[in-house]
């Protein structure tokens, strides 16, 4: 009860949610207790249009306190919250969405500002190598360090990867979205989105082998869809070698618009290569599957 214009959601590891309030300008925590939550809690205070929130693995919570343009923290003290306090940030201009990784560095978005910034303990505020960002609304960080940043503007998802000594080149990894609005991520892994200008939720899936479709062909000729690119991204924290690519008689090898995976291609941490693959049917049915 008591909620105003409800805009965030976040979720500890003890299953505790926690909701932004943003048209009242408060926070709600609801703990849980076996299957059922207690009583809401109020956690912080001096907020100002709140909109995103994230709690680490201690239990401190982290505010996109939007209209104040500040990170506010509410540590936690094992049984209770601390006094509120503002993050020492001094590029805020009406965050949307803030996220924490294992280590306890925050990130939080700038729309306005076209950036994503980050804030390491004892470390002055810096800046995400995103390149031409035009409406950045959403940020998740992934066990292995990576940043995902959700694009209302260009309606897209780019994914900047951490290579383990520091940031690669960012990739798109989602498109065809239209004013999307929010994103999280799963623990697998998987990415789901507020497709918000199509009214529904698109997920990527990122734990999850890719699937590409193609157009119908007559037998012997290609698809008119000609090749599909598939991109194999190195999220982990070793390289990776290919030990085989095998292409089905229907579906050969196609050309690739970035590097061609090969057995001979090591994959560097926050690397990449492309697999190309078209749709030239050697057998008649509808619908043909097959797995590279």
């Amino acid at each position: 009860s008591g909620l105003n214009t409800p805009t965030g959601l976040a979720v500890d590891a003890a299953n505790n949610l926690y909701v932004t309030s943003n048209g009242n300008d408060r926070l709600f925590k609801l703990s849980q207790v076996q299957a059922s939550y207690t009583a809401q809690q109020r956690v912080g205070t001096g907020m100002y249009g709140p909109t995103g929130v994230a709690v680490d693995l201690n239990g401190n919570v982290y505010i996109a306190n939007t209209y104040a343009n500040s990170i506010q923290e509410v540590p936690w003290g094992g049984s209770s919250y601390s006094a509120s306090r503002s993050e020492p940030a001094s590029f805020v201009n009406f965050p949307f969405s803030v996220s924490v990784d294992s280590l306890g560095n925050v990130f939080f978005v700038n729309p306005y500002k076209h950036s994503v910034s980050e804030l390491i303990p004892g470390v002055p505020e810096t800046f995400l190598p995103f390149v031409n960002l035009m409406l950045p609304v959403s940020v998740v960080v992934d066990p292995n360090s990576n940043v995902y940043v959700l694009d209302g503007g260009l309606n897209c998802v780019f994914l900047l990867p951490w290579t383990g000594s520091g940031y690669g080149s960012q990739i798109v990894i989602a498109t065809g979205l239209n004013g999307p609005q929010a994103m999280t991520m799963d623990d697998r892994g998987d990415l789901y989105i507020a497709d918000t200008g199509n009214n529904q939720i698109v997920k990527v899936a990122i734990s999850t082998p890719t699937q590409v479709s193609f157009s119908d062909a007559s037998f012997g000729n290609p698809s008119p869809d000609g090749t599909r690119n598939v991109m194999l991204v190195n999220l982990g924290n070793l390289p990776v070698s290919l030990s085989s690519i095998t292409y089905p008689a229907d579906f050969p090898a196609g050309s690739t618009t970035q590097a061609q995976c090969s057995m001979d291609l090591s994959i560097s941490v926050g690397g990449l290569c492309q697999i190309g693959i078209q749709f030239v049917p050697h057998s008649v049915g509808s619908p043909l599957v097959e797995a590279v």
